[in-house]
């Protein structure tokens, strides 16, 4: 299930012959089950080529973007990734919470391996006074 929740509200026309846009794409990231916000998500405008991170409050914003269709690309670290279609106007800020489905990251075994002589070696490294550990204190 994806949340939408969209604004809309006009934006000052760009007065200058720069190579911006006058539409704007903003809003925040959050876990779909719990409603936190997630801060560092990968934001990524496929067609307009251009990327941003969410805040600390999980917030982000595109500004100067071109009117036109686009797919917006998210990803976040143990989440679904995420492309939404956007469709953005002329002169109009376009505002969006994107809820966000946990995932497990299947990972392979993982093998911690120590013997008892480098730990030994290690011990014996330490001031005198320091080696006072038992066996069972390993």
């Amino acid at each position: 299930m994806l949340v939408f929740m969209i604004q809309t509200s006009a934006v000052q026309p760009v007065h200058s012959l720069s190579e911006k846009g006058s539409s704007a794409l903003s809003g925040q990231v959050i876990d779909r089950k719990t409603g936190e916000t997630l801060a560092d998500a990968n934001l990524r405008l496929k067609v307009a080529n251009v990327g941003h991170s969410s805040d600390k409050n999980g917030e982000f914003s595109f500004q100067g973007l071109f009117a036109g269709s686009d797919t917006l690309v998210v990803k976040y670290m143990g989440y679904e990734s995420l492309k939404l279609p956007v469709f953005l106007k002329s002169n109009i800020s376009l505002s969006m919470t994107i809820a966000l489905n946990p995932t497990i990251i299947p990972m392979t075994e993982i093998n911690v391996v120590s013997s008892r002589v480098s730990i030994e070696k290690s011990l014996m490294a330490l001031d005198p006074s320091s080696r006072h550990l038992k066996a069972h204190e390993l």
